[in-house]
């Protein structure tokens, strides 16, 4: 199993290895992978029986680098592809049912891909002195 998946401030990251760590003690083989900084990942996504993918969400955008990862890959995650997806967002907090909509069925739509899995879950909001959000985050 791949989970591939952008952070900005690290709730995202926390969210994957937390998945990871709950496939791991299910069994599976699992590589985790942090699609920032990483134009293409090191891999042949070939030897993955299921993938996982995951941003944060900013200003109601994906990073990046998980976008153009779902879009250089949109026709492996076609329908009936092992594929789940999963956002990390404050307008969970809110509400959910939204998020879902804006977040990950849109972005289905947008690239032609279908998810069998696909959920949003909400922030961690850190605040302290040294929290990778900086000043204007905060």
């Amino acid at each position: 199993m791949l989970i591939a998946y952008g952070s900005r401030y690290g709730s995202t990251e926390e969210i994957a290895s937390e998945i990871g760590k709950v496939l791991d003690a299910e069994g599976y083989k699992v590589d985790i992978i942090d699609l920032k900084g990483n134009e293409k990942p090191p891999l042949e996504l070939g030897e993955y029986d299921g993938y996982l993918v995951g941003s944060g969400i900013k200003m109601g955008k994906w990073t990046k680098e998980a976008e153009g990862f779902l879009k250089d890959n949109a026709k492996r995650f076609r329908p009936g592809s092992p594929l789940a997806m999963f956002v990390s967002c404050g307008q969970v907090t809110v509400d959910h049912g939204d998020a879902v909509s804006k977040y990950l069925t849109n972005i289905m739509e947008k690239h032609g891909i279908e998810a069998d899995i696909y959920d949003a879950f909400g922030p961690l909001y850190d605040l302290t002195d040294d929290s990778r959000m900086g000043f204007f985050g905060k």
